[in-house]
């Protein structure tokens, strides 16, 4: 991968090597479709917020949670894989009924909301509907409906897949219902990265024409980003919407 900008103060934006910033941008809003993850992907993660806010309830010293915490919880710092297993957990102990899950979702109002994405997450969304107001996006999220659906509306999301553990399968769904000739796709993790197996899939079929996908990456460097994503960024879209601002496109600024 090659860097279009160079990383400074959080703001770095790395593509493979045959795309420059008109043909990043040209394929990024020719799609009629963003699917994008949410948690660690637009925001910091609504799951570990919750999960781990209860450190600080009375549900700390709930027998559950503790279990929860020792077996799953804590293991789950050291993979993406093992935060996957310990949020599916916590939904089956303590999100089951719907009071739970309205305390839950209360937690975020639209300023919280606000304040935990990234960096040009807004501004970035924004530009999709700017460029092209029937833009089609999708949470497809491991968090629970009410919750992703709260910063779906927020950002102006036309439809929201919660408690998505298997990603490639909810994308194969998700496109038997949407025709759209180009897909973008966002992501963080494995479970992600196993959807453009499905892309690729689809476009030798000739289902879809074409697609591009980016990686929120922690870090810029080669153990962290992800190669077989087109575009790795990390926790600032900024860098990403000056370069699409680029474009030459009716009412951009």
């Amino acid at each position: 991968m090659k860097f279009l900008i160079e990383p400074k103060d959080g703001v770095w934006l790395a593509v493979r090597e045959d795309l420059d910033e008109t043909t990043l941008a040209e394929q990024i809003l020719s799609c009629g479709i963003c699917v994008s993850d949410l948690d660690d992907c637009d925001a910091k993660s609504p799951a570990k917020k919750l999960a781990y806010g209860d450190l600080k309830t009375t549900r700390a010293f709930d027998p559950r949670f503790i279990w929860w915490s020792l077996t799953q919880g804590a293991p789950a710092k050291f993979s993406k894989s093992g935060e996957s297993k310990a949020w599916k957990g916590y939904i089956e102990r303590f999100l089951k009924d719907e009071a739970e899950i309205q305390k839950a979702v209360a937690k975020f109002d639209p300023e919280t909301i606000r304040q935990s994405l990234y960096p040009g997450v807004e501004d970035f969304y924004q530009l999709l509907s700017h460029h092209n107001p029937h833009h089609y996006k999708v949470y497809l999220t491991r968090n629970i409906v009410p919750i992703a659906a709260a910063y779906g509306k927020f950002l102006g999301f036309n439809e929201v897949l919660g408690k998505c553990f298997d990603k490639e399968k909810s994308l194969e769904r998700l496109m038997m219902r949407h025709s759209f000739p180009g897909y973008f796709i966002k992501g963080d993790s494995e479970e992600d990265e196993a959807m453009l197996g499905v892309l690729e899939s689809c476009k030798k079929r000739k289902v879809i024409d074409q697609y591009i996908t980016l990686y929120r990456s922690d870090k810029p460097t080669p153990k962290k980003m992800n190669p077989k994503f087109d575009i790795n960024i990390g926790k600032n879209y900024s860098g990403l919407v000056e370069v699409m601002k680029k474009m030459d496109w009716p009412g951009f600024s």
